[in-house]
């Protein structure tokens, strides 16, 4: 991978508002479920609600931070747009799409300077049950940290039935050759497949954990937290889709960021209103772009500035990369 810039600080983000798309209600039919996650810190964990007694509560089971063990609880209060606020830290939001995603968040400090920071996670309750289910080619966007910084990007992912894969950053795997070409690679296998979860191996090494999630129409989603173990990848998570759109993108598109911002985007035919928001006290939008669909490739939308890169998944998932700023967004619709 690239050389990595930034701090790791900025990989700590704030609340995540998300509501239910797709053409559904947004309300799991499941009232008490737990879910597989990945943070976009580069944790995984495991993250139980309950919709009827109104409770959540966390356990980080793989930690980047020498958290694991770690664990939040606390109560939920219910929103009028379908989405609930945790207890604890009120600005954050929690949701249950009906295909079993979950965008929700953990409260912890990672970096050990005493403060906690609202950190999102993403997570699926029905994961694949083999490992040969993930076999394709995916778009990706990721939040990678090593030892002299953080830095964002976009590309493509290919999973193959034998359990290995290779990334390409700014390039596309999904033709043949590969067009635009790869500004850096990696490549490695999957081991120790079941339930949804494999090991990430890269040289020998464990490099993180893959979660990986088929929705009613066969939309993958791919999410993969880094453990810090191989050097080359660093610390964070990646966030994959199949490539291709839901057969139609509009709605509300609901996003946190890795800078500590939040809103909302409006999907439109191909227009792409963001709410903006606010940092620092300052005010930040709102915005109005056009989309370009399936550009810079198939699957990806890009705003006509070419600022922002994103996946609109069918499976409900958002996540974008803005290269300007050089933070990743994610969310859902």
């Amino acid at each position: 991978m690239q050389t990595l810039k930034a701090t790791l600080i900025a990989a700590a983000t704030t609340a995540l508002a998300s509501c239910g798309g797709g053409g559904s209600s947004g309300v799991a039919s499941n009232p008490g479920s737990t879910f597989q996650a990945v943070a976009t810190a580069g944790e995984l964990v495991s993250y139980s609600v309950d919709r009827t007694n109104l409770t959540y509560s966390y356990t980080i089971t793989e930690s980047a931070y020498g958290k694991t063990g770690v664990t939040g609880s606390g109560t939920l209060t219910r929103n009028i747009d379908g989405t609930y606020t945790p207890s604890g830290f009120s600005n954050a939001r929690l949701k249950v799409l009906d295909n079993g995603l979950l965008v929700g968040a953990i409260y912890e400090d990672l970096d050990g300077d005493a403060v906690k920071e609202i950190i999102p996670v993403m997570g699926i309750s029905n994961p694949v049950t083999s490992g040969s289910d993930a076999e394709g080619v995916y778009n990706f966007v990721s939040r990678q940290c090593v030892s002299t910084g953080c830095a964002s990007m976009y590309g493509t992912l290919r999973v193959n039935s034998d359990g290995t894969w290779t990334s390409c950053e700014s390039g596309n795997l999904g033709v043949t050759p590969t067009f635009p070409a790869c500004a850096s690679s990696q490549s490695g296998s999957v081991a120790n497949f079941a339930n949804g979860k494999g090991d990430v191996i890269v040289g020998g090494t464990k490099a993180g954990s893959i979660l990986i999630f088929k929705d009613s129409v066969n939309q993958k989603v791919i999410l993969l937290d880094l453990n810090g173990g191989v050097a080359s990848m660093g610390k964070g998570a990646f966030f994959a889709s199949t490539q291709g759109f839901p057969s139609s993108t509009d709605g509300t598109w609901h996003y946190a960021t890795t800078v500590g911002s939040r809103g909302t985007a409006n999907v439109t035919g191909n227009s792409f209103v963001d709410s903006g928001f606010t940092k620092s006290g300052y005010a930040f939008g709102p915005y109005n772009y056009t989309l370009q669909f399936n550009q810079p490739w198939t699957g990806l939308g890009r705003t006509t500035t070419g600022n922002t890169i994103g996946i609109l998944a069918g499976a409900g998932m958002f996540a974008a990369y803005n290269g300007r700023a050089n933070y990743i967004t994610v969310g859902v619709r």
